[in-house]
């Protein structure tokens, strides 16, 4: 389980999660908006988020807070490339 603590971008910026380890799964949830916690349920092992910026000439900035529940109690791993 995925639990979205806190989320804050650009207007037309977007936050989408996947199913999965790259973008070719499917989509789980779509954001930018955020008003409260939101937990994204997904089976499988990996979620794969991908930050989408619009294009204005705007400075881009987001903040991003989560917390992940994993079934064999382990904690999370967060891969930046």
């Amino acid at each position: 389980m995925f639990l979205l603590l806190d989320l804050e971008c650009s207007l037309d910026d977007r936050l989408t999660f996947y199913k999965g380890p790259s973008s070719e799964h499917p989509v789980l949830r779509e954001s930018c908006d955020f008003d409260k916690q939101q937990y994204i349920r997904c089976e499988s092992e990996s979620v794969y988020v991908v930050f989408e910026t619009s294009d204005t000439f705007a400075l881009s900035r987001w903040r991003l807070r989560y917390d992940c529940v994993r079934k064999d109690g382990f904690g999370d791993e967060v891969v930046i490339p």
